[in-house]
């Protein structure tokens, strides 16, 4: 399974996105093994402009699978929060509660976010970077 990180669903949603980018998820859509959770979700859909691209994305969105933010996330992600700071790594509250969903989950997430990696080196979070959808 693969948590998909707001940073590269919102870098496929663009214009013109990388094709490489949509060579990756595409299949892992079509394989229903990419998933979102309940943060990526809501970091996505802020960004809309407008009501119908808002919905459209909504509906777009509940197609993945959805992994929920449980208890057990919130505990996971403030344990992690805290050995990342012994270690003198800080990062942001969305992107822990991200990692450690993918890390609930057994799920590898994929992502353009160089602060998912500075987790990884530090945890038990896979990742896969896409370095080409800078966002």
């Amino acid at each position: 399974m693969y948590l998909l990180d707001s940073s590269i669903l919102v870098v496929a949603e663009r214009k013109n996105p990388p094709q490489a980018l949509l060579d990756r998820i595409s299949p892992l859509i079509r394989a229903r093994t990419a998933a979102v959770n309940e943060i990526v979700t809501l970091e996505v859909l802020v960004g809309y402009r407008t009501q119908e691209q808002l919905s459209t994305a909504r509906s777009r969105l509940r197609t993945l699978i959805q992994l929920p933010i449980t208890v057990a996330t919130w505990d996971q992600a403030a344990d992690l929060g805290f050995a990342l700071r012994r270690s003198g790594v800080v990062v942001n509250l969305p992107d822990l509660i991200i990692a450690a969903s993918a890390i609930e989950h057994d799920a590898v997430l994929l992502h353009a976010d160089s602060d998912f990696d500075l987790i990884a080196q530090n945890s038990q979070l896979r990742v896969e970077s896409y370095a080409g959808a800078a966002t």
